[in-house]
């Protein structure tokens, strides 16, 4: 087992989520716990690349990143995961907050987005083998897109039944991008790679969506607090 590996990703990966989680609250680099913990992530995530480059047993075979198929799909997995956390979060607060609805009815408004995205799972699963991935992926993401577009549309007057469709519209475009793209990425990967390769599928979903939670929460903070001043 590579310790040292392990232990600069671990320490890598911490730090981030540290600075991601607490960076709104302390003014990002305004603040020196920020900057130290940016720069021990930074330090260390080169550091876990040069071992993993360099050791002779490293804790990810270098050799699973010269897949194309297995770079993109992290790319496209952090990519949608930096986007899409980030809106969930965010309507939650404004269903209670602004709309003044019950814990109960803004779980059941939100809801049928994963009623979408179990209906499109079923329906992909048996099309992914007789259609192009690639078409399915695109199809995915021009439905999530339309989605944002629909919830762009919000306004405190917005009714239930207008947030219903827009997440059962995201639920079916999750459903329609994720299997394939799962697919794709481990379909030309060796099988003694894929325990590693789907952690670092795992990890890339993680990491992404920390870093758009956090940039929505500093925006929705800032936002706020000039709200207040006008």
């Amino acid at each position: 087992f590579d310790w040292l590996g392990f232990l600069l990703l671990s320490i890598s990966i911490g730090t981030l989520q540290l600075a991601l989680d607490r960076g709104h609250l302390l003014d990002w680099f305004s603040s020196p716990e920020i900057i130290l913990e940016i720069t021990l992530s930074v330090l260390c995530f080169y550091l876990f690349i040069v071992h993993m480059f360099t050791g002779p047993k490293p804790f990810f075979n270098p050799a699973i990143f010269k897949d194309p198929y297995f770079i993109g799909g992290l790319s496209f997995m952090f990519t949608v995961s930096l986007v899409l956390i980030a809106s969930m979060l965010l309507l939650p607060p404004f269903l209670q907050n602004l709309k003044g609805y019950p814990v109960v009815t803004t779980g059941l408004v939100i809801a049928p987005r994963g009623i979408g995205t179990v209906i499109a799972m079923l329906i992909v699963a048996r099309l992914v083998n007789r259609i192009d991935q690639r078409f399915l992926i695109l199809v995915g993401l021009l439905t999530i897109s339309f989605s944002f577009w629909l919830m762009s549309k919000f306004s405190i007057y917005v009714g239930i039944w207008e947030v219903v469709n827009a997440g059962i519209v995201q639920g079916i475009g999750l459903g329609l991008y994720f299997v394939p793209l799962s697919v794709m990425t481990f379909s030309t990967l060796e099988p003694k790679y894929r325990n590693e390769a789907s952690a670092l599928y795992s990890l890339a979903r993680n990491i992404g969506s920390g870093i758009g939670i956090s940039f929505a929460v500093t925006l929705l903070v800032r936002h706020t607090q000039i709200s207040r001043s006008t």
